[in-house]
């Protein structure tokens, strides 16, 4: 038995004015009810755009193409593009390409007004190729459509098949009408357009009389093919099979009318009934219409079921309002009532909601679980701070402490960034020797009180920054510099730094990175080192100040390492730049820096003794920093600009200082 032949219907219509999927659904039911129905498989491709064409002529190797659509005359084919609007294929492209396809493509029929110049240039590759001269009734492309694969399906060749579709134009369309044509509806805006139906003074030609046929010569030159009449008894042939075929198109449009709730009430089954036997037809041909609508209806809410089903694995649930747009457009193209999508919705959406409250109840959960865990290294901290405390006297703890004094130049600038303001200073620190040769630094910050937060004329200040408030800030240590990468990885036993340099801080520290750094810096040196407090951070920054800066109103690239900066690009070697009043470097800009508080949106009920602010007030887990970056505007790099931060967020320009009880106060 012979492979059966693939039919391609190419379906293309950018601006819904034709009855396509009339014309697809009539063609498909000939092929399927014709007797030699299992030579035909029919491939569909709707909506086509060019970029489609090469893989459904790939992927079928179709036998027969069929096109149903618009076509432009010498512009080509009028098929999509990707944002469905209407683009023309050239003449010699779509020739070419089924250049490509000879080995299998026999026959490529065009139904589409003024489509003569495309198939007069496809048959220099297939055998056939029918185009129409000039536009169409909509009908009548239907009708030549029905009668020519009517007559392949009952074993006629191409050529007669061909006759067939033009006598099937002659019995069902009187000679003259008002029928619109596949170009008569197109707006006057529309870029693309098609020709008139008279256009040059070339007469209207009978609508059996567009169809054209060509026929592939021997030496490859183009010719009208020339055919036979069909005899008396052929014609009479058609006449009869074109009425048995109207009867049961007849009986079809009804059976869909009734359809249309899809549920066939006693009333409508008789009434159907009652048609049946006006029209002639046996009950197994109306069994076999019912079953072949319901499938379609069955066909029609799978395939909207899929593709609702797609998008919802795709993450693009809930919908935009683009998506819900599409999904309109697609079941009005499956002719699906309101019930039957929300029936198919339904439980997809279910699903997809139930599977989003399992998904958030798990992050809430795992939020919870790191929450808790940093509590835990809070609580650990504190006791291992009380621990050495109480193990350590005083006396011990001061032996232990290398303390020294150091001297450096505190600078003052105004308002336009000039100095005005160079002055000598000292300050007392103690030196941590941590291991391999390396030390860390810790400044003696000495108690008192401060205005946390924006002034109310700070040029920049946001709502997160007030209001501003009076705080009480008990004695401490702040690290001299930054955590640098000797430290870091002295310490963990890791550099994550995407910049080297030993002298460089260390950056992509997350806050539970510097929690850990802490936790570990302590069991090492038997110092309860810990993460400042917002309070404790911004007081050591501004050192006594209540300017933007702790240099005065600006920053200058000789004051700071900051994006407005030309001169680097990068994190600097630390104390590269002046120190503030306090001793403490970098403050402003070259890194980020991790406080040990839970962010909040402003300063409300904020602690008022400097201590680490605990309390979450939003359910979202975020922590705060402080002081800018080598990346960032200086108004970012102001004393009272607050950052928030997930406890996992890592980037090259985050990093974090240590801080820890003053030694004398132990």
């Amino acid at each position: 038995m012979a492979a059966a032949k693939t039919i391609l219907i190419l379906e293309s219509n950018p601006w819904q004015d034709l009855s396509l999927n009339q014309e697809i659904r009539d063609l498909t039911g000939v092929i399927e009810r014709a007797r030699d129905r299992d030579a035909f498989r029919i491939e569909q491709g709707l909506a086509v755009r060019t970029e489609d064409l090469q893989e459904l002529m790939l992927r079928h190797e179709p036998q027969i193409v069929h096109f149903c659509g618009h076509g432009s005359g010498e512009d080509g084919l009028v098929l999509q593009d990707a944002a469905k609007q209407p683009v023309s294929v050239a003449t010699d492209a779509l020739s070419n390409l089924f250049g490509l396809c000879k080995d299998h493509v026999d026959c490529v029929v065009l139904n589409a007004c003024y489509s003569e110049v495309q198939a007069e240039a496809i048959v220099e590759h297939v055998d056939y190729a029918i185009g129409m001269q000039q536009a169409i009734r909509d009908d009548s492309a239907q009708h030549f459509a029905q009668g020519f694969y009517l007559a392949l399906g009952y074993g006629k060749s191409v050529e007669v098949a061909y006759e067939w579709g033009c006598n099937a134009i002659q019995l069902m369309l009187a000679s003259e009408g008002d029928g619109r044509t596949r170009d008569s509806a197109i707006p006057q805006r529309r870029k693309i357009s098609c020709k008139a139906v008279v256009e040059g003074g070339v007469q209207e030609l009978p609508e059996y009389l567009k169809p054209r046929l060509f026929k592939r010569a021997a030496l490859g030159v183009v010719e009208v093919a020339e055919v036979e009449q069909p005899s008396g008894a052929e014609l009479e042939e058609l006449e009869q099979a074109l009425e048995q075929e109207d009867a049961l198109e007849q009986y079809r449009e009804r059976v869909r009318e009734f359809l249309k709730e899809r549920v066939l009430s006693p009333f409508a089954q008789a009434r159907l009934r009652q048609f049946r036997r006006k029209l002639g037809l046996s009950e197994a041909e109306a069994a076999q219409i019912l079953a072949t609508e319901e499938a379609l209806l069955q066909r029609a809410r799978e395939e909207y079921r899929e593709i609702v089903e797609a998008l919802v694995e795709s993450g693009a649930y809930p919908f935009d309002e683009q998506t819900l747009g599409e999904l309109r457009q697609f079941r009005e193209q499956l002719l699906l009532t309101e019930r039957e999508v929300k029936r198919s919705e339904k439980p997809i959406f279910a699903a997809a909601e139930k599977a989003a409250q399992v998904e958030l109840s798990q992050k809430k959960a795992l939020r919870e679980q790191r929450r808790q865990r940093e509590n835990d290294l809070l609580q650990r901290s504190a006791k291992l701070r009380d621990k050495v405390q109480s193990t350590f006297s005083i006396k011990a703890a001061i032996d232990s402490i290398a303390w020294q004094n150091f001297e450096f130049e505190r600078v003052r600038v105004d308002a336009k960034s000039k100095v005005v303001e160079r002055e000598q200073r000292s300050a007392e620190c103690f030196v941590e020797r941590i291991g391999d040769g390396v030390e860390l630094e810790m400044m003696s910050i000495p108690g008192g009180k401060f205005s946390m937060g924006a002034a109310d004329r700070e040029a920049g200040a946001l709502d997160c920054e007030r209001p501003r408030h009076r705080v009480v800030v008990p004695d401490f240590c702040l690290g001299r510099f930054a955590v640098t990468q000797a430290q870091y990885r002295t310490v963990m036993g890791v550099n994550p730094a995407k910049f080297s340099g030993e002298k460089h801080p260390v950056e992509q520290v997350s806050w539970t990175d510097a929690q850990v750094f802490c936790q570990k810096l302590s069991e090492k040196t038997k110092q309860a080192y810990r993460l400042p407090s917002e309070a404790e951070w911004e007081y050591a920054c501004r050192a006594g100040t209540t300017t933007p800066f702790c240099f005065g109103e600006e920053l200058n690239p000789d004051l700071a390492n900051y994006g407005n900066s030309s001169r680097f690009k990068q994190t600097v070697k630390v104390g590269r730049f002046p120190a503030n009043a306090f001793g403490l470097y970098d403050m402003h800009g070259n890194v980020w820096e991790w406080c040990a508080d839970r962010w909040h949106s402003n300063y409300s009920d904020a602690p008022k003794d400097g201590n680490v602010w605990i309390t979450a007030l939003i359910s979202e887990e975020l922590y705060a920093l402080r002081g800018g970056s080598w990346l960032n505007t200086p108004r970012t790099c102001r004393s009272a600009y607050r950052l928030r931060g997930s406890p996992s967020y890592r980037d090259y320009n985050v990093g974090f200082r240590v801080a820890c009880v003053a030694p004398r106060a132990v």
